[in-house]
């Protein structure tokens, strides 16, 4: 069951879905309003914990050129493609 965030956190990660490369912000802020509050709490950390990766790293796991070297990352990327 998903648990709401506080407003400040939902901000920060919000924030944190801005990224250096317009293909991420074009996948990784819509995913965010339209998911994040009915994922679980293990899928939730997933994402926050995508968010501290290069970007680079991102977007080649979302084009499915590389694969997430953790298993949390490659359990929301499938969530997020």
């Amino acid at each position: 069951m998903a648990v709401p965030i506080a407003e400040q956190e939902s901000r920060r990660i919000r924030w944190h879905c801005r990224r250096g490369l317009l293909e991420l912000d074009c996948v990784l802020l819509p995913f965010y309003e339209r998911h994040f509050d009915t994922l679980d709490h293990e899928s939730r950390q997933a994402f926050i914990h995508l968010l501290d990766q290069s970007d680079n790293d991102i977007l080649a796991w979302l084009q499915k050129r590389q694969v997430p070297p953790e298993n949390d990352l490659k359990l929301i990327i499938a969530k997020i493609v």
